[in-house]
């Protein structure tokens, strides 16, 4: 199975399962809130790549220092899309964007971790 499959799966856990209404309204208006949801997608993405690792039974996995400089970006573009996002009260275009952004980093990250 494709590792883009997990990271897919776990950016709808984490950018939707795991975020309450209530999160989701607090993030516009709360850096803490914000920061709390973009943390737990974070955790749930690198849990996504964990499964695949595990799941797969890959011999090289990637350095501790790759995944962690891969999760401080997962971490920082997620934290300023959604900063930006929650404070512009714009057209729907804004959220099919952000959400395209959101899978396009996956994508990239795919690709440097498999090939």
């Amino acid at each position: 199975m494709d590792l883009i499959i997990f990271f897919l799966i776990g950016h709808y856990v984490g950018d939707y399962g795991l975020q309450s209404d209530r999160m989701a309204a607090m993030k516009k208006s709360s850096a803490a809130t914000l920061t709390l949801h973009v943390f737990t997608y974070t955790i749930t993405i690198a849990l996504a790549f964990t499964l695949f690792w595990i799941l797969e039974g890959l011999d090289n996995s990637p350095s501790l220092i790759m995944l962690a400089s891969l999760a401080i970006i997962l971490f920082v573009t997620h934290w300023a899309q959604d900063y930006v996002k929650s404070r512009i009260s714009g057209p729907t275009q804004l959220y099919y964007v952000d959400q395209s952004l959101h899978i396009f980093l996956l994508v990239i990250f795919r690709y440097i971790l498999v090939g």
